[in-house]
This record gives C-alpha cells, sequence and structure tokens, in this order.
C-alpha cells in the first residue's frame, strides 16, 4: 500500500519535473548565445522528412548485408561515432540546401503530392520567408 502511495506522488513530481526540463530548453533556446545552434536545429527541423529519409539510407548502408555489413559488429564508442556523424552531417547539409531551396526535397514532393501541383523548390519561386 505504501509502494502504491509513493508510486502515485512519483508521477505527479515526474511531470512537474518534465514540465521544467521544458522550459528551461525553451527559455535557453531564447538566449542570444544559442541563436547559432537554435539556427542549425530550425534548418535541420525544417526538413525533417528528408533527414529523416537520408539517415535511414545511410545507416541501411552501413549496417545491412548490401552496404557493409556492419549490424552486430560495433561497439558502443563506435555506434555513438556514426550517430554524430550523421548529426554533423544533416546539421551541416541542411542550412546550405535550404540557402538555394525553399523546401527539402522529400518535403516538396510531400507538398505537390499534398496539393496535386508540383511546388516552386527554387528560393526564387517563393516568398522571402521560405513558406
Amino acid at each position: 500500500r505504501t509502494m502504491t502511495v509513493s508510486t502515485h506522488f512519483n508521477y505527479l513530481a515526474s511531470t512537474f519535473l518534465a514540465v521544467g526540463y521544458a522550459a528551461v530548453v525553451m527559455l535557453a533556446c531564447k538566449t542570444a548565445a544559442l541563436a547559432p545552434i537554435t539556427w542549425l536545429l530550425s534548418c535541420t527541423g525544417r526538413m525533417a522528412f528528408s533527414n529523416y529519409l537520408a539517415q535511414s539510407l545511410i545507416c541501411t548502408t552501413i549496417f545491412y548485408g548490401f552496404g557493409l555489413g556492419l549490424f552486430g559488429k560495433l561497439g558502443r564508442a563506435e555506434l555513438l561515432a556514426v550517430v554524430v556523424a550523421i548529426w554533423i552531417l544533416q546539421l551541416a547539409w541542411s542550412p546550405i540546401w535550404l540557402r538555394f531551396f525553399a523546401f527539402g526535397p522529400a518535403e516538396w514532393a510531400w507538398r505537390s503530392l499534398t496539393y496535386w501541383k508540383l511546388q516552386p523548390l527554387s528560393r526564387r519561386g517563393v516568398g522571402s520567408d521560405g513558406a
């Protein structure tokens, strides 16, 4: 019985703790010191679908048999290096892509399919906000 009561208090406290963490992250994102990082993350987020597909292709190529076949052969540190390398790659290529194009390639295809009309991909074809 005591365990049940304390578990409920733990659930309640966990909720407040999660809200507190979210508030700290939101406040940190508003600081000018983190502006370059939040800009990179926003570019990567604007291309989330393309980045997800690229990450899937990269990882299947690395780990499956038709690629390098490294599934189950890398240690935790090596896997962490793969994750960090993919993050760096996506954080680097997203702003470069968005400098020339309004959307990521997958986002463009999805929008075109949604509206049943080819959407402008080039930055010249959309407003200055990229939307």
